[in-house]
């Protein structure tokens, strides 16, 4: 009974069906399919960002404290002086001030050397220090470095582990008198 029905069907109708069949697959696969995957994605982004949003809603605040706080406390309470030139006769008084320093903060000082012959303007020498120590001290060891007023600046800071302690290899950058010979 279904084979008389379906030949009651017209030959070109079924063709037509077949073909409209297929256009509603292809604009499903071409279409809808493609903007259901971009809505997917939009949608999770938006989730990200209602995320950050709560995040920062939540840090705002703290944030805004932690300003707060630090325009409170102003300039650092340990004013560097400005670096003046050291001559080059009292860079042996030096190296034993920054010994002396080292072992004030609980540091081994294991070599000192000035490099000299290290290229610059003849103005400023490099200053080679190795010691070992712990983190604790080594803020408040740099401090009193520069404190001595000569250094201009830190020029390498390395650290290794050297089991319990850390060795700090430290290259300073010394002001030096420039000496005029004179005739």
């Amino acid at each position: 009974m279904d084979r008389k029905a379906f030949d009651l069907i017209p030959g070109q109708s079924i063709r037509y069906l077949i073909l409209c069949g297929a256009g509603v697959a292809l604009l499903f696969l071409l279409a809808v399919y493609p903007s259901h995957q971009a809505l997917r994605k939009a949608e999770a982004h938006i989730v990200g960002l209602e995320a950050e949003i709560a995040e920062q809603n939540t840090l705002g605040p703290l944030f805004q404290n932690l300003l707060k706080e630090l325009r409170e406390i102003g300039d650092p309470p340990f004013p560097l002086p400005e670096p003046s030139p050291l001559a080059l006769e009292e860079l042996e008084d030096l190296m034993v001030q920054i010994d002396a320093i080292a072992r004030g903060h609980g540091m081994e000082m294991q070599t000192i050397r000035p490099e000299p012959g290290s290229p610059g303007t003849g103005e400023r020498m490099p200053l080679s220090l190795r010691f070992l120590g712990g983190w604790s001290n080594l803020r408040d060891f740099l401090i009193q470095i520069y404190a001595l007023g000569c250094v201009e600046k830190i020029e390498q800071l390395q650290i290794l582990s050297a089991g319990k302690e850390k060795l700090f290899d430290l290259t300073l950058v010394i002001l030096t008198k420039t000496q005029t010979v004179e005739g």
